[in-house]
């Protein structure tokens, strides 16, 4: 994530420089190459050292070719490796370069794939950047793309260029991979292969500069520095813990695949790298204390089957309706009789004798591994998602794109399950008058029945932002489907955002801790804490050995979170082009975390509580909202630029209903959780399009009609509800809501 912004933030400051994507992309590529240079001189200085060793070895092991008894050969051949240090796997140094560019190349493979500024801007004989070039025309209906090829004739240049360096196997793995990326990038958007095809062209120059800066003198003498030998020592004595790396990953590898139609995986990556840093930590203190590999490989396997399993047995006990607050002493005792099993464990093999582990426990740790990785990929590969904009626009004019410095600043604010006036009235006796009067005394116009079309958040807030019914979805993931990616791939590549940036607009995302809206890479600026955990974070955290502090650890930060998107709303003032700045605030919405006056609440977790006793807590958290939501509306219209501001809700409450059977739903809990918040400003006194009842999909097309003189249509205003167990499964209640 930090390398996506990192190489955007390349990109961009250069398009500011030149206006142009194209020479951007270009520079870009220089940059990522020059900025890399320090680790292609390591890897070749590796990949130098390996050649030399073959060298050595090649009249020894010529002589070999003559032994006629496999067995034999096989020997000798292990005796001349072991002479010259040498192992079978250092014959994929040559592939070191590679590996080094491969999270380069993904991160501008994730900037440059969906970078919407980029569509249908031209450079020189390239048409449109975000698709292939199609440059050889052979008929109206087909085309050959030609930058492709030159990348790969550019790749196998560079190779034989070198040629002489290298062995017949480094020459056969540059021309694989040469083949490799023709075949993964021709139809690809012709800007990530007009990046690639310069990192080519850069990459002569690199190897140049590589050839002519290194010699076996030097490598001589930078290997017998005690600084790399003491690095290699070590890793040959952390070489055999790699199947403990192994096991302590399978946990979070196996947590994402049971939850992998509403996770991405760059959320596991932080927690990939610092699982594997704690275990070799960890591992080489356990060596240092035992003075034995085998009994430190041991504590570890113990030690992370501990860790990880921690959570499931906690919920376990809990599934066999073991109420915690009755046996609160059980409860209590299972962190200590987990830690009491870890030291029982230390002082067995403290005192034991282990000479050697046997291979079963080596063989089970690769196979969780290979299992859950084969499923991930599996699952990927059929599930792909490609996320493409319905044809139906309902009638839309073909938009106008024109850019204005004058635009006003758009702020599209979601409070999360804020509840419309009538249902606070009625559902908790609150009347929500004084704050509602002062919106429409600053200039808002209050949509007193305004509902939402879904009442689910991972699909109300792709409908608003797309302007259009997402009913399709059901017909494309099946009803019962629980996959979030796609309806997330709407929402961050949402149409009001696109349209805006292509208006000049700068595009603002807040932080909100929720997954889908934590983080958007389509947004030019990404702000927030940057220390709290979003939801998969914390349910993750929750199965490990760290769950009875994951709750003091996140409520802080979970408050913070909130107050500091409140706090820095009205103070962007850095951007000088218009800005479209959408923040998530998951408030009211439970967990309680603030009473009326903003002081801390005591919370256990962060779930949805709308049970009858919570009534209390959610109005009092509501009353801060409001408060909060009062000085910010008055910060933003102090500003001196024209100002649109949009207060909605993504969804109602949800306390009422006998049952709360979300499958048949009760006409009250429908009418709860369909009637929203939906408060917008304008700044203009003659408001075309707003009427009472307008719901969440209608809300951008009256805005735009408003401030950009478009013709969208007003869609009929509909609602349906679907049960968390089947998200797609959508009921029409519109005629309930209407009764």
């Amino acid at each position: 994530m930090f390398l996506i912004e990192f190489l955007r933030a390349i990109l961009d400051t250069f398009f500011d420089i030149t206006g142009s994507y194209g020479w951007s992309i270009i520079v870009l590529s220089l940059v990522v190459t020059l900025l890399m240079l320090p680790l292609f001189w390591i890897a070749e200085m590796i990949q130098s050292r390996e050649r030399r060793r073959k060298l050595k070895m090649l009249p020894a092991l010529e002589q070999l070719k003559e032994v006629s008894n496999k067995q034999e050969k096989y020997f000798y051949t292990k005796t001349i490796y072991r002479q010259h240090q040498y192992a079978p796997l250092y014959a994929l140094s040559g592939l070191l370069g590679l590996v080094i560019q491969i999270p380069l190349f993904i991160a501008a493979y994730w900037i440059l794939i969906k970078y919407t500024p980029i569509e249908g801007v031209s450079f020189g004989p390239i048409k449109d950047l975000s698709q292939a070039d199609g440059l050889i025309l052979l008929s109206n209906e087909w085309s050959i793309n030609l930058l492709p090829f030159v990348m790969t004739s550019v790749n196998l240049i560079s190779g034989y260029w070198f040629a002489k360096e290298k062995d017949k196997n480094e020459q056969l793995q540059l021309i694989v991979i040469a083949l490799v990326f023709l075949g993964l990038l021709y139809d690809l958007s012709s800007a990530l292969v007009l990046f690639w095809t310069m990192n080519n062209v850069f990459s002569i120059g690199k190897n140049w500069f590589l050839k002519n800066t290194i010699n076996d003198e030097l490598v001589e003498k930078i290997l017998a520095s005690k600084v790399i030998k003491w690095s290699s020592s070590q890793i040959k004595i952390l070489l055999p813990f790699w199947y403990v790396l192994l096991f302590s990953i399978f946990p979070i590898l196996s947590f994402y695949y049971n939850n992998i139609e509403q996770v991405l995986f760059n959320q596991l990556i932080p927690f990939l790298l610092i699982i594997l840093l704690l275990t070799l930590i960890s591992s080489s203190i356990a060596r240092l204390i035992f003075q034995n590999t085998q009994k430190a490989i041991l504590l570890g396997l113990i030690g992370v089957a501990l860790f990880f399993s921690y959570g499931y047995v906690f919920h376990f006990i809990i599934e066999m309706n073991l109420d915690q607050m009755e046996s609160p002493m059980l409860f209590m005792l299972i962190p200590y009789i987990y830690v009491g099993t870890f030291l029982l464990s230390f002082f067995f093999l403290l005192k034991s004798k282990v000479k050697r582990i046997s291979n079963v426990i080596q063989v089970f740790s690769v196979c969780l591994f290979l299992i859950v990785v084969v499923k991930i990929i599996s699952y990927n590969l059929n599930h792909s998602i490609n996320y493409v904009a319905e044809g139906d626009h309902n009638g839309d004019t073909e938009l106008n794109y024109e850019k204005n410095a004058k635009y006003p600043d758009i702020y599209f604010i979601v409070l999360d399950g804020y509840a419309n006036a009538q249902i606070l009235q009625e559902v908790h006796d609150f009347n929500n008058i004084d704050f509602e009067n002062f919106l429409k005394q600053k200039g808002f116009y209050v949509a007193s029945e305004s509902r939402s079309n879904y009442v689910q958040t991972f699909l109300s807030l792709p409908a608003t932002l797309n302007m259009e019914y997402i009913n399709y979805l059901s017909k494309k993931l099946g009803k019962k489907s629980k996959d979030t990616k796609l309806a997330n791939e709407m929402f961050w590549n949402n149409k009001v955002m696109k349209y805006l940036k292509n208006k000049g607009y700068k595009t603002v995302h807040f932080k909100s801790g929720w997954m889908a809206t934590d983080y958007n890479a389509n947004a030019d600026f990404n702000l927030g804490q940057k220390d709290y955990f979003d939801d998969f974070s914390i349910t993750f955290l929750q199965t490990t050995l760290l769950n009875p502090f994951i709750g003091k650890i996140l409520k802080t930060g979970y408050r913070e979170n909130i107050l500091n998107t409140f706090d820095k709303l009205a103070n962007i003032d850095d951007i000088k082009e218009p800005k479209f700045v959408f923040a998530h605030i998951v408030s009211p919405h439970p967990p309680y975390a603030f009473d009326e006056y903003g002081n801390a609440n005591d919370f256990s977790k962060l779930d949805n509580d709308w049970s009858n006793d919570s009534k209390k807590e959610y109005i009092g958290q509501l009353k801060f909202t409001n408060y909060k939501t009062k000085i910010l509306v008055e910060q933003l219209l102090k500003k001196k630029k024209e100002t649109v501001i949009i207060l909605q809700s993504d969804h109602g409450s949800a306390f009422t209903g006998h049952n709360k059977d979300w499958n048949h739903p009760e006409n009250a809990l429908i009418r709860e959780r369909s009637l929203i918040l939906n408060a917008i400003f304008l700044n203009n006194e003659n408001i075309e399009g707003l009427y009472t009842e307008i719901s969440s999909v209608n809300t951008f097309r009256v805005v735009f009609n408003n401030i950009f003189n478009e013709k969208f249509q007003i869609l009929n205003d509909s609602t349906y509800f679907s049960s968390y167990e089947s998200p797609y499964n959508f009921i029409n209640v519109t005629d309930k809501l209407l009764e």
